[in-house]
């Protein structure tokens, strides 16, 4: 662990320094001194595959930002030479080889979790950028909507359009992106609390997507306290190569390979339940989510918390309705700040 902090410095050293083809954050977008961001292939999660649609509107909004992007378009023809097969993460070895024939200082990755049309639209996707000389989440974002949460008085500003939504969430995914993108530029030991690693939850629910949205929103929120996540595939490659399926059950060996080979503190995974969406194409429903968690010592093998919930949108329904929670995605991300709230207070 000793030897990959001592990297991780030389490798921030080298970036800070000038030897990365990042060296400014005061150029223009785009311009030659801008940073250089690869948009690595999105995992879509949805039975409609959406990616295609989605994407090019975050390549868009990028635009806006000071970085000289990288499209998933481009990048494929280097992960094809590479044999990489990969779609919304990516490991310290696949980053060695693209860097060694593309310059690249930041991947961007993400999944789309959620996409139901319909006159309540309702969507999630998340996103995370991983310095490239160090395999660090800097940033990571985790958004999701339901068209009838965007209602004030009399339904004004109600969204019936999943390409408003999908602005609508972009904007909000992207609003620090420039500021935690500068952070990342020069810092290098930031990070508050144990370096974590995420298992996939087992997913005991009819959507197919319920692990890897919450997942996603629980990444994001370690990355806002400023918590050091192992980027996801490097956690899913060590599953691959012990011949197993990234899921919840794990046993002492993996957990000491976390520990010992990526550096792993707290092993964080569980099981999700119930996962249900706010909304059936056209029609309103009750969301509702249903899982438990469980937080492991790496060093030790030991449980050192556990967390359950079960939740429906209703529960906060008052008078005429009234507060009532629409979206899933809300809900999942309240419950995973409360999860995160009492595994980490256990922790420390």
């Amino acid at each position: 662990m000793r030897f990959r902090a001592i990297t991780r410095r030389l490798a921030l050293f080298l970036l800070v320094a000038g030897l990365s083809p990042a060296s400014s954050l005061s150029a223009e977008p785009g311009s030659a001194s801008a940073p250089i961001v690869a948009l690595v292939p999105f995992v879509d999660h949805t039975e409609q595959a959406v990616a295609d649609s989605i994407v090019p509107l975050l390549q868009s909004r990028l635009k806006n930002e000071n970085v000289r992007l990288v499209p998933a378009a481009d990048l494929r023809e280097t992960l094809r030479s590479f044999r990489i097969r990969t779609a919304g993460m990516i490991t310290g070895r696949e980053a060695v080889q693209i860097r060694s024939v593309r310059p690249v200082d930041f991947f961007l990755l993400g999944s789309i979790d959620l996409y139901i049309e319909g006159t309540t639209p309702e969507a999630a996707f998340s996103l995370r950028l991983v310095r490239a000389a160090d395999m660090r989440i800097i940033w990571a974002k985790a958004v999701a909507g339901n068209g009838e949460e965007y209602a004030g008085a009399l339904g004004i500003g109600r969204i019936s359009r999943m390409p408003d939504l999908i602005a609508k969430l972009t904007e909000t995914a992207f609003r620090d992106f420039g500021r935690d993108l500068a952070a990342g530029m020069t810092d290098a030991e930031s990070a508050e609390g144990p370096t974590t690693a995420l298992v996939p939850f087992d997913n005991l629910s009819s959507l197919r997507a319920a692990g890897d949205l919450f997942l996603g929103v629980v990444l994001a929120d370690l990355v806002d306290r400023g918590v050091t996540v192992i980027e996801p595939g490097e956690v899913r490659e060590l599953f691959r190569r012990n011949n197993r399926l990234p899921a919840g059950g794990i046993d002492e060996e993996l957990i000491r390979q976390m520990h010992d080979s990526l550096g792993a503190e707290i092993i964080i995974t569980g099981t999700i339940d119930r996962c249900q969406p706010g909304s059936a194409g056209g029609e309103m429903i009750d969301p509702e989510i249903a899982l438990g968690a469980r937080c492991l010592d790496a060093a030790e093998g030991k449980i050192i918390a556990t967390y359950e919930t079960a939740r429906r949108g209703s529960d906060s329904e008052r008078l005429f309705k009234s507060g009532a929670g629409h979206g899933l995605g809300t809900m999942v991300a309240d419950a995973a700040h409360e999860m995160l709230n009492h595994l980490l207070k256990k922790k420390t």
